[in-house]
């Protein structure tokens, strides 16, 4: 979600992959994933509101 998270391997990752991005990526695809990609965009953008920080991820910012 919202491309948080990150990797203890490498430290200089942001991230893991945002859900709404992937999603939106599969469905333009014409992939149906079942998910709501403007419910998890509301999440996202909650999430930076909660944490104080803008996140890298795109869909939640256009939703």
């Amino acid at each position: 979600m919202a491309d948080l998270g990150g990797c203890p391997f490498i430290q200089t990752a942001k991230g893991n992959v945002a859900t709404e991005d992937t999603a939106n990526m599969l469905h333009e695809m014409g992939i149906q994933t079942g998910v709501d990609i403007k419910k998890v965009a509301e999440l996202s953008r909650r999430m930076e509101e909660f944490l104080g920080k803008e996140l890298p991820a795109k869909m939640h910012k256009l939703t």
